[in-house]
Formats: C-alpha cells, structure tokens, sequence
C-alpha cells in the first residue's frame, strides 16, 4: 500500500485532493460563519461576487493552466514557458476584470455594488491574484509533480476565517472582502515555492506561441467545466432571489467538494500521461478505480449526513438545500467517469473530444436547469446535472463500445 502512495499518479493525486479538502474544507467553515454571523441576503450577493470572479479567473488562464501541465514534462526551455504564461494571464485578467465593470449593468445589475472606486480596485486585484495563483497552483506544480506545493498554497485559506467575523458592519462586502485576501496571501506563497522550481525572470518569449493551439482547446473547455458552477448562482440570484442563491450556493459548494476526487485525479493522470503515453490506458483505468473508490465513500457519508452538515448552515438550508444536494451528489457518478476520459484525451490532444465533453455537460445543465427551475424550483437544478452528465457519458460509452 505504502508502495502505490509513492507512484506519481496516486501521489499527486493525493496531495491535490488534500489541497481540495483545505479550500473546500476552510471554505465550508467560511460560509457556515458567514451565515450564522451575515443574513443570507448577504451571503447571496457575496457568493455571486465571488462567482463573477472565478468565471474572470478561469477565462483570464487561457487554458494555460492545464497547458503546463501538457508540455513542461517535455519543453527545454521551461523558465521562458512559465514566466510567459504568467505574464499572459496577468494582462488578460485585468483587461477582462475592467471590461466586466464596464459592462455590469447589461450582464450582472444585481452586483452593481462592484463600481464603486474602491470595490472596483479589490475586484480586479483579488481576481488577479486569483488567477495567478492557480497558475502556480493547479498548472506549474502540478507539472513538475509537486503537488504538495499546491497544498502548502491552498493553506492560505485560513487567513479568511479569522477575518470574516470583523468585517460584518460591511455586509456582503465584508464577506467579499474576507475571501479576497485569502486570494492574495495564497499568491505570494505560491511566487514563494515558484524559486524552489525555476529562477523567476520578467521574460516574455515566443515559447508560449507554442502552446496557442493547444491552450484554446483546453481554454474553451475549461470554460465549459466551469461554467455551470459560474452562472447558475447568478441566474438562481436573478430568478429566484438572493436567499434561495444562498442555499443553492451551499448545496453546489458541498457537492463541487466531492467532484474534487475526480477533477484531480484526473490532472495526475494528464501530468503522468504525458511524461509516459504507453502506458496511458493502463493508467486510465487505474484512476477510475481509485476515483470511484473513494467517491461511493465520500457520496455516503455526505448523503446520510446530509441535514446535520446543513444545519450547520441553519435551519433554513437544512429545509430548502438538502434535496438538492442529494439530487447533485448522484450526478457525480457519470461526471467523474466523464472527467476520466476526457483527460485522457487531452494527453492525445484529441481536444475536439474534450469540448465536447465539457460542452455537453455545461450547456444541457445550465439550459435545462433554467427550464427544470422554473417548473421545479431550486431542486429542477440537481435534476438539469444528472441528465447532462449520463447523457455525456451514454454518448462515450457508444464512442468506446464502437471501436
């Protein structure tokens, strides 16, 4: 047993999982203060803000994340490849975190509150740092399997505990601002461990030009993952209002905790595919049973334990999140086979795949969410995430069966 903890695959694995458990964990405690301690019109309007800036984060990485971890395993010159990228991705979110101000009242008029001078600064510097440090975190470390510098990284989610509490004559702000600085310390922590890899330089060199095509394949579908989790607490903010986005946010965050036994075993996976293809089916199938082996683990303790974690919350996320949560966690099934295969496409750069996979389980989610919310509620949400994801992985399973 001590023996496989050693392999790349699994290490890796674990320790990307144990960085999930910190920020999933450190998190959980973040917004059950925050709904004990801010009303949840506070807590809706916050975690809506903190969504506009993870979707800004992940269209500001230009797939670079996971490009790094695609082609340092095999590039000369990895010193030009990462302080390039970490340059694109600086220019790139400022430019869309200042476009998202400017257009706020067309896209996302509940978060008005973002034009104001100083909230606006905050904004474009936490999604700035941000998308820096996944960068580091969830692209560069990974790739040089050091994932146990992810950990270090993501421990700088403890700062927002100790904050949150003092901030609350600020309302939403106070929670926005709370998660923010998190944001920053895990950066200088990330730039930190970054000397232990590469001597940093303020270079930008052609080598990145190397990765476009690559990069806009892995961008689009990145874009797709994430794009569920993104917009659907804004559409439940502008349709069924800010208290019913605090649970749905709530139940989402639970069950996005679960996907994390698949999402990162999914990067080991690219990281050792790509330092070794021949052996890339056999390596495949042993992420999907180590995935689904602590999957059914973790989906059954949630499940029986469900209320009492939720009353946590309080007692109105107990009666309006549970059902939807439960419904959520049986989606995880089919996503965490999809996840699977889908990286290992992106080993054999078959991104067409990939797109597709992703784009499936975005778009049928979030159209079939909005038509299944306005007939079933919030709970028409959990449904839209099971019908997309067997729906995806019925169409890979006909594409493996016919070969």
């Amino acid at each position: 047993m001590i023996s496989k903890l050693r392999d790349p695959l699994y290490k890796n694995s674990i320790f990307l999982m144990l960085s999930s458990v910190m920020g999933a964990g450190t998190g959980f405690i973040f917004w059950v203060l925050a709904a004990k301690i801010y009303p949840a019109e506070a807590v809706g309007l916050s975690s809506a803000m903190v969504s506009a800036m993870r979707l800004i984060c992940l269209l500001s990485l230009l797939g670079l994340d996971i490009a790094l971890i695609r082609f340092i395993p095999e590039s000369r010159d990895k010193v030009s490849l990462i302080n390039s990228s970490m340059l694109t991705v600086c220019v790139v979110s400022l430019l869309l975190s200042m476009m998202f101000i400017l257009l706020i009242d067309f896209v996302a008029p509940s978060l008005k509150i973002l034009k104001n001078g100083s909230v606006f600064l905050l904004f474009v510097a936490f999604t700035l740092m941000l998308a820096l440090g996944n960068l580091m975190g969830q692209g560069m470390f990974v790739a040089f399997r050091r994932a146990e510098y992810t950990f270090i990284q993501s421990t700088a989610s403890l700062l927002r505990l100790f904050i949150l509490p003092f901030l609350i004559s600020l309302g939403a702000l106070g929670v926005f601002v709370s998660f923010g600085l998190g944001m920053i310390v895990a950066f200088i922590l990330g730039f930190v461990l970054i000397f232990k890899l590469i001597p940093y330089k303020i270079k930008f060199s052609k080598v990145v030009r190397n990765l476009i095509g690559y990069a806009f394949g892995v961008y689009v579908a990145g874009i797709f993952e994430n794009l569920p989790g993104l917009l659907l607490p804004i559409i439940v903010l502008e349709i069924l209002g800010a208290e019913m986005n605090a649970y749905f946010f709530i139940a989402w965050s639970i069950m996005f905790f679960t996907t994390m036994i698949a999402r990162n075993t999914a990067k080991s996976l690219l990281a050792e595919g790509s330092h070794d293809q021949t052996k890339l089916r056999d390596k495949a199938v042993r992420s999907l049973k180590f995935v689904f082996l602590l999957l059914f683990l973790v989906i059954a303790v949630i499940y029986t334990f469900g209320e009492p974690i939720l009353r946590f919350f309080g007692k109105g996320y107990a009666e309006n999140a549970l059902n939807v949560l439960r419904i959520l966690l049986i989606g995880c099934i089919p996503y965490s086979f999809n996840i699977i295969y889908a990286s290992a496409m992106m080993v054999v750069k078959n991104l067409k795949r990939v797109v597709a996979i992703y784009g499936g389980i975005a778009w049928i989610t979030i159209i079939a969410g909005y038509v299944f919310m306005l007939e079933f509620g919030l709970i028409g949400v959990g449904y839209a995430w099971i019908l997309a994801n067997v729906l995806v992985s019925s169409g890979i399973a006909l594409k493996i069966l016919s070969k």
